[in-house]
């Protein structure tokens, strides 16, 4: 009997939504800029707190303050929006390549591994109504602090059934990484509606251009 979704990964940060389907939220970070590297969706820190909020990557409750502390230390910020990008780039090299069936670089994972030890020194368990769990704790006051379940999600996934799902939309001008949830993991690109029927005209447009 096929697994379910849900029985295929470790769940313990969930599939962010998004207008495709559900999505990993690391490769949605990978996904905030263009192939072209022309767009980018995270321009200053602000951006990013906003990006990790609509995603429920960031705690509504401590959000506010980030906000705060961002704008009273903007070089603190800065510095910490240069993690998440270069977060950004290691997991789009690494899930990049495995999407394509090559062996992820070895750079890439080495920044992988250092942002899991940083985000691993803050977790601690807790006990809630009767049930142990993972958070963060007062950690999450720290500008720093939505970069970390940025990198836990990548190590979820690595080390999850769902890696091979984990697909590049075929259209050559988006690259954008998502996972392939489809019964018979069949899925081409990151949304049918763009990228898809724009390489289908694309390619009828080749065969008709003579």
């Amino acid at each position: 009997m096929k697994k379910s979704l849900a029985a295929e990964r470790q769940a313990w940060i969930p599939l962010v939504p998004t207008p495709y389907g559900p999505n990993a939220l690391c490769l949605e970070l990978a996904n905030t800029k263009s192939l072209s590297g022309d767009g980018d969706e995270l321009p200053d820190y602000q951006a990013f707190l906003n990006w990790s909020l609509n995603l429920g990557a960031l705690d509504p409750a401590v959000a506010p303050n980030l906000k705060k502390l961002g704008l009273k230390k903007p070089a603190l910020a800065k510095k910490s929006l240069q993690r998440a990008k270069s977060l950004r780039e290691a997991c789009f090299a690494v899930f990049s390549a495995i999407a394509s069936g090559k062996t992820a670089p070895k750079a890439a994972l080495t920044a992988l591994n250092q942002e899991l030890a940083s985000c691993a020194r803050k977790l601690q368990i807790e006990s809630k109504n009767g049930n142990m769990q993972l958070n963060w704790g007062f950690a999450q006051t720290q500008l720093d602090s939505p970069i970390w379940p940025i990198a836990l999600s990548a190590a979820e996934l690595l080390t999850s059934p769902l890696l091979s799902r984990v697909r590049e939309c075929a259209s050559p001008t988006c690259g954008w990484l998502f996972l392939d949830v489809s019964k018979n993991s069949s899925r081409r690109w990151c949304d049918m509606l763009s990228c898809g029927n724009r390489e289908k005209a694309r390619r009828f447009q080749e065969r008709h251009k003579h």
